[in-house]
C-alpha cells in the first residue's frame, strides 16, 4: 500500500519530465524499428562481431580502434538474448537515450529548480544528434547515459559517501565502454577538491571517488595489461593520423610506420611545433565549431544546429549570467587585461579566423574563476568536467559533434538559463514590470522557444532523410513537407543490397569459411561469410586487380586498418588471407581509383580472367566475383 502511493506521488510530482521521455521513447522507438534500416550503420557490426571474438576466447587478436572493449561484450554478451545484434545494440540505443531525456531533468533540478530542468529536458528531447543516437546502432550513447547517471549522484545539494560512490561506480562503468569518461573523471575530482574549504572531508571523498573509479575498471586494466602489457589498450596516433588539419609528410610517414604502437608522448613531441598548431587549431576552432557551428556544418550538437554561431550567443551569455559576477572595477581590469592579452598574442603569433574564439572564451573563464563562490555548487562538477573535457579532448581532432556528448547537459542548461532567467532580467532590470507586460514577455519567450524547437524537429527530418535516403537537396519547407507523405515508402539503396547479399552471397558453396573482399561488415551479417575489409581506394593506382587483392602495395595505414576491421579481427597480422569473393558497390560519392573502377564493368577486358562474375544487380549496381585462385 505504502509502496503504491509513493509510486503514485513520483509520476503525480513528475507527470511533465515524464511525459516529455514517454514522447521522446514513443517516437525514436517507431522510428528506429519501423522506418531505420539498421544495415546502415556498420558499426553495430563491428562492435558485436568483436566482442564475440573476444568471448570466444580470441581477445589477443583483437583491437578496438579508440574505444576499450566494455561496449563490445556488452553487445555481444546481451545478443544471446535477442539473437540478432541490430536488434540488440538498437535496444540499448533507445533505452539510453531515454534513460539521458528523463534523468537530465532531475539533474538540472539539482542545481537550478524546476522551470529550467523542465525547458533544458525539453532541449535535450529535441535535439537532432539525440535523435539520431537513439535511433541507430552505434556505441556512443550508453557511455553518456552511464556518465549522466553519475552526474545525477554528484550534483546532490549534501554530497553523501553513496552519492560519491555511485557516481564513480556509474562513471567507471562508462569509462569500460568510451575513454571520454576518464576526462570527466577529472573534472569531478577537482570539484570534490575545492568545493569548500573543508580539506580533510574533501581530500577523503576525493580519495573515495577515485578508488571506487579504479576499483570498477580494475577488469579493463588487467585485461589490457595481461594481453597487451599496457594498462590502456589505446593508439592515438589512429585518431589524428589523416586527420589532423595541418600535417606534414614527414608526420605521416611517422604516424603511420608506429600504427599500433604509440603513446600520445610520441605524437605530441614527434613533432611538438606542429602538434601545439592543431591542437590550438582543435581547442579554439574545430571542437568548438563541433558544439556552436562556425562553419555551417550540420555536424554539430547547437541549439539552433541549422544556424551558425546563434546557439553560441545564448549559451555564453547564460553562462555569464550563471556567474552571478560582480563588475567592479578589479573585476573589469582584470577580464579586459585577459582579453587584451589574448588578441595580442593572436594578432602576433595566431590566426584571426580560427582562434577568433580564444577571445571570447578565455575572458569568460577568467570571470568564472573571479566569481567561483557565487556560482551554484551543483552546477560546478558539470562546469569543472567541461572545462577539463574541452581542454584535453582538443589533442585530437574529434569527427563527429555527439563526441561531445559527455559534457553536453552544460549547453541546454545555459540555454534554459538564457531564456528563463536572462530575457526577463534583460526587460524587466528595475523590476518595475507590470502584470501585462510580464505576460506579454512570457508570449515572448514561448514564441522563441517554439521556434527553436520547430527548427530542431525539422533539422532532425532532414537529417535523418539525408543518412537514410541519400537526400541532400533542400527545396523549401513546402517541399520539404511533402516528402515525409509522397516518398515515405521509397524503396532505399541498402534495403535492396541487404536482400541481394542475403540472395545470392548467402547461397554460394563453403560461404562461412570464404573470405569475401568488401566494404563493411554486412556480408558477415547477411550471408554468415569471413571478410577481408577493403575501402577500395587502397593501394597503388597503377596496379592490377591481382595485386590489388593481395594487399601488399597497401600503405601501412591502409592494411592496419583493414587488418582490424576484417573480420576475424586480425590485430597480430597473423592470417594473412586471400578473398574467395569480391564485393564491389559503385558508390557516385567515392571516389574510386580507375584501376579498381573497372570492376563496376565485368565485360571490361581488364578484369582478370579468374575474377568470375556471380552476380550483376541492376537495382543497385552491386558486383559480385568469385576469385579463383591458381593452384
Amino acid at each position: 500500500m505504502s509502496l503504491t502511493w509513493n509510486r503514485y506521488e513520483f509520476i503525480k510530482s513528475n507527470k511533465y519530465p515524464l511525459l516529455i521521455t514517454l514522447i521522446f521513447f514513443s517516437c525514436t522507438f517507431y522510428v528506429s524499428f519501423f522506418v531505420d534500416n539498421p544495415a546502415l550503420s556498420g558499426d553495430a557490426l563491428y562492435y558485436f562481431f568483436t566482442g564475440k571474438q573476444i568471448l570466444d576466447g580470441e581477445g589477443e587478436n583483437v583491437k578496438v580502434l579508440l574505444a576499450p572493449i566494455g561496449g563490445p561484450i556488452i553487445f555481444a554478451t546481451l545478443d544471446n538474448f535477442f539473437n540478432d545484434p541490430y536488434i540488440t545494440i538498437k535496444i540499448i540505443s533507445l533505452l539510453s537515450g531515454s534513460v539521458i531525456v528523463f534523468l537530465s531533468f532531475f539533474i538540472i533540478k539539482n542545481i537550478f529548480g524546476f522551470k529550467i530542468a523542465l525547458l533544458g529536458q525539453l532541449f535535450i528531447a529535441i535535439n537532432p544528434k539525440m535523435h539520431f543516437q537513439s535511433i541507430i546502432p552505434l556505441n556512443e550513447i550508453l557511455p553518456v547515459a552511464l556518465i549522466f547517471t553519475s552526474f545525477y549522484y554528484i550534483t546532490k545539494k549534501e554530497l553523501l559517501p553513496y552519492h560519491i560512490i555511485f557516481a564513480a561506480l556509474f562513471l567507471g562503468i562508462s569509462f569500460m565502454i568510451r575513454y571520454q569518461a576518464l576526462l570527466v573523471c577529472i573534472g569531478i575530482v577537482i570539484f570534490l577538491l575545492v568545493r569548500d574549504r573543508k580539506i580533510r572531508k574533501n581530500v577523503f571523498q576525493s580519495f573515495l571517488f577515485v578508488g571506487i573509479f579504479l576499483i570498477t575498471i580494475s577488469p579493463l586494466i588487467l585485461y589490457n595489461y595481461s594481453n597487451f602489457g599496457t594498462f590502456l589498450d589505446n593508439d592515438p596516433a589512429v585518431g589524428m593520423f589523416d586527420r589532423n588539419h595541418f600535417q606534414t609528410p614527414e608526420w605521416i610517414e611517422e604516424a603511420s610506420k608506429n600504427l599500433g604502437s604509440s603513446s600520445i608522448q610520441d605524437i605530441i613531441f614527434f613533432d611538438f611545433n606542429l602538434f601545439m598548431k592543431n591542437y590550438f587549431y582543435n581547442l579554439f576552432y574545430h571542437t568548438p565549431d563541433r558544439i556552436f557551428n562556425f562553419s555551417s556544418t550540420i555536424d554539430n550538437i547547437s541549439p539552433t544546429p541549422p544556424i551558425p554561431f546563434l546557439g553560441a550567443i545564448i549559451i555564453l551569455i547564460g553562462l555569464i549570467y550563471s556567474f552571478k559576477p560582480t563588475f567592479d572595477k578589479k573585476t573589469l581590469f582584470i577580464v579586459g587585461t585577459v582579453s587584451a592579452i589574448t588578441t595580442t598574442i593572436i594578432l602576433l603569433v595566431g590566426d584571426i579566423q580560427t582562434h577568433f574564439f580564444a577571445i571570447i572564451i578565455l575572458p569568460i573563464i577568467s570571470l568564472g574563476i573571479l566569481s567561483i563562490k557565487k556560482i551554484e555548487k551543483q552546477f560546478l562538477p558539470l562546469l569543472t568536467s567541461a572545462f577539463c573535457f574541452f581542454i584535453m579532448i582538443s589533442i585530437v581532432p574529434i569527427t563527429r559533434g555527439e563526441h561531445l556528448f559527455s559534457i553536453w547537459l552544460v549547453f541546454p542548461i545555459l540555454t534554459s538559463v538564457f531564456f528563463i532567467n536572462v530575457i526577463p532580467k534583460i526587460f524587466d532590470t528595475k523590476n518595475k514590470f507590470s502584470n501585462y507586460q510580464k505576460r506579454k514577455l512570457i508570449k515572448i519567450i514561448a514564441i522563441l522557444i517554439i521556434i527553436i524547437l520547430l527548427v530542431n524537429i525539422g533539422f532532425s527530418y532532414k537529417l535523418f532523410r539525408m543518412i537514410e535516403y541519400n537526400d541532400k537537396t533542400y527545396e523549401g519547407i513546402p517541399e520539404e513537407i511533402k516528402k515525409i507523405f509522397i516518398e515515405k515508402k521509397s524503396v532505399r539503396l541498402v534495403d535492396n543490397l541487404s536482400l541481394e547479399m542475403k540472395e545470392v552471397l548467402g547461397k554460394q558453396p563453403n560461404i562461412q569459411s570464404s573470405y569475401v573482399m568488401a566494404t563493411g561488415l554486412s556480408p558477415v551479417y547477411y550471408a554468415d561469410s569471413k571478410l577481408i575489409f577493403a575501402e577500395f581506394t587502397e593501394g597503388n593506382e597503377n596496379e592490377s586487380l591481382e595485386s590489388y587483392i593481395t594487399r601488399n602495395n597497401w600503405s601501412g595505414f591502409e592494411y592496419y586498418l583493414s587488418n582490424l576491421n576484417s573480420f576475424p579481427t586480425d590485430r597480430n597480422d597473423i592470417f594473412h588471407p586471400k578473398p574467395d569473393y569480391l564485393l564491389f558497390i559503385p558508390l557516385p560519392e567515392l571516389e574510386i581509383p580507375p584501376n579498381l573502377k573497372i570492376l563496376e564493368d565485368p565485360t571490361n577486358p581488364l578484369i582478370p580472367s579468374n575474377f568470375e562474375l556471380i552476380f550483376q544487380s541492376e537495382k543497385t549496381g552491386m558486383v559480385i566475383y568469385k576469385i579463383n585462385h591458381n593452384p
